[in-house]
């Protein structure tokens, strides 16, 4: 049975690391050294680091996903709180165990995806798996936001603005992935706090959806860097990934938060890096 790590300050997380760290992995795939009590569908990780490039599961664009066999099979592993949003037509909404069933008896690929901003951990996951069923595995690059921006299911402006959004508390783990560009949009200036804390977070900040579509559309559609808006205004800020998305024609997501909520997070997120200075490791969070 898993124990879990001490929750009543925040500074302890850091100090009760090593603790949680030398249990050892269980059954369901948990690496050793996460922090216990966390279920894999819901955990934001760092960005995977792999023993070798052949250990990375292949990742496909949603473009190739409309060009799969007709034997493929396609499996939405979302949380189940996420999933009755949108769903792309003929997925099979599974979790990454009874994925791990199907690709074992599957003899076609197996196209798999998330929210979009979890493809590494998705792979990750994926990767410690028997050669026989990884092998079988297409992870889609963008996830169901990905697919319905390619446009392969018809989708509302609505529906996929809230396919674009991600909880400030995710964003936040994001902001230190080195795979994801935290972007500030809005007329205020980018608060210090994040730029402090996300090593991700640009200096400079927009505001306007033009400047925006011409910054990243100058990168390329096929950039393979998650974008993610942030700003104090979560309205404002979720209309301009809509708008930004549908330009570029691949997701830009964005920080579904108020100013109060991203200012507890970043407050949040100072404790921890002070309790892991003072203790060392990396804090279960």
């Amino acid at each position: 049975m898993r124990r879990a790590c001490p929750a009543n300050a925040m500074i302890m997380l850091a100090a009760v690391l090593a603790a949680c760290g030398s249990r050892s992995a269980v059954a369901d795939g948990t690496k050793a050294g996460a922090c216990p009590g966390t279920q894999p569908e819901s955990r934001v990780e760092s960005v995977q680091v792999w023993p070798s490039p052949s250990d990375r599961p292949r990742f496909v664009t949603p473009e190739e996903l409309s060009r799969a066999s007709a034997g493929s099979r396609v499996v939405d592993v979302r949380r189940r709180t996420a999933r009755p949003l949108w769903q792309p037509d003929g997925a099979l909404a599974m979790s990454l165990l009874e994925l791990r069933v199907l690709a074992s008896r599957s003899q076609d690929p197996v196209y798999v995806f998330g929210s979009g901003y979890d493809d590494e951990r998705i792979a990750g996951r994926i990767a410690r798996w028997k050669s026989a069923e990884s092998g079988r595995v297409r992870v889609v690059r963008f996830g169901a936001a990905g697919v319905a921006v390619a446009g392969s299911s018809a989708i509302r402006s609505a529906e996929l603005q809230r396919l674009l959004a991600i909880p400030v508390r995710k964003a936040v783990s994001l902001g230190r992935r080195a795979d994801v560009g935290l972007v500030w949009f809005g007329s205020s200036v980018v608060p210090a706090s994040m730029r402090a804390n996300l090593p991700g977070m640009s200096d400079s900040g927009f505001q306007s959806v033009d400047e925006l579509v011409e910054r990243l559309g100058a990168q390329g559609s096929n950039h393979d860097r998650t974008i993610v808006l942030a700003g104090y205004d979560p309205a404002r800020v979720g209309e301009a990934a809509l708008k930004v998305s549908g330009a570029i024609g691949r997701p830009v997501f964005y920080v579904n938060g108020d100013r109060a909520q991203i200012g507890r997070q970043m407050d949040r997120q100072a404790q921890l890096v002070q309790g892991r200075r003072r203790v060392g490791g990396r804090p279960c969070g």
